[in-house]
């Protein structure tokens, strides 16, 4: 009789033990939640411009007119992470520059290596802790007067 109880204390403790190694090796790794995000960009800066997107290359890869008071979205990205002018994985369809072209031949760019302004989703008109915790929304960027007063001739 001793025998049959000491084998079932040793199967429970293996039971036990076993269940509880489970249970911390399981797939509790935190995976950042999949956002859609709408990357959109608001003309106020009083003239009619042109938003021009490089790669890494300095090759142009995507171009957008935007009337005084209108705006266009530039990109939707699925993904964990913020990929702003992000168009497809090939880095040669990733934006690492932008140049704005006003109408009046003044112009002012930007670059991802230069931190902040139009790369910075903290930059954008309405980014909050509370609106990127949802899954899908849009950032909004808002081209303004104070870019157009920062603007120089345009290199032609």
């Amino acid at each position: 009789m001793q025998q049959k109880t000491i084998w079932k204390a040793f199967l429970l403790i293996g039971i036990l033990s076993f269940s509880n190694l489970l249970g911390t090796t399981s797939c509790k790794k935190e995976v950042d939640k999949i956002k859609t995000v709408d990357y959109i960009y608001k003309n106020s800066s009083g003239k009619d411009l042109e938003l021009l997107v490089f790669n890494s290359n300095k090759s142009q890869i995507k171009s957008y007119s935007i009337l005084n008071g209108e705006q266009v979205t530039s990109n939707t990205t699925i993904d964990e992470a913020f990929e702003v002018f992000h168009y497809e994985d090939n880095v040669n369809m990733i934006g690492d520059s932008v140049s704005i072209m006003f109408s009046d031949n003044r112009c002012i760019g930007y670059s991802k290596s230069v931190p902040g302004k139009i790369f910075d989703v903290k930059k954008y008109d309405n980014y909050s802790e509370d609106l990127i915790a949802q899954s899908s929304f849009s950032l909004i960027y808002s081209i303004t007067v104070d870019a157009y007063n920062s603007s120089v001739v345009c290199d032609k």
